[in-house]
């Protein structure tokens, strides 16, 4: 699927990850890179996403595991709910990732279907049709 060598000069891959089913303890990973963007993201998607998004929440969580509560190292990542499933979507330093599940825990909590750092924090965003 695409130029897996297409790397930034920082390291990033410039590829989404994506983790349908998180919170299945298997199953598919789809990696998708820029120069397949368009010919692989639609199918990869196709039997996932299902309806306009209805809600918004920003989370932080920390990544010093020493000091979980340091309010200057932490990671945000946006979680949205559709109809039928929740969502979530971060960059890391190598890739975009997205992950869907019927929980909204298997994404807000776990990352790549493992256990996240302490959640700091989870801000509502709004409620309404965004798209």
């Amino acid at each position: 699927m695409g130029n897996k060598g297409n790397e930034g000069s920082s390291g990033y891959l410039r590829r989404l990850r994506f983790v349908p089913d998180a919170d299945r303890s298997g199953g598919n990973i789809h990696r998708i890179y820029d120069d397949s963007w368009h010919d692989d993201m639609p199918q990869a998607l196709k039997d996932y996403y299902d309806h306009d998004i209805e809600s918004i929440r920003i989370c932080k969580h920390s990544i010093n595991p020493f000091n979980p509560i340091d309010p200057l190292v932490f990671h945000a990542f946006v979680v949205f709910e559709t109809r039928t499933r929740w969502w979530s979507i971060e960059k890391n330093s190598t890739e975009v990732l997205l992950q869907c599940s019927y929980d909204i825990e298997y994404v807000r909590k776990k990352i790549q279907r493992n256990k996240r750092h302490l959640i700091i924090s989870d801000w509502f965003i709004s409620e309404g049709n965004f798209l």
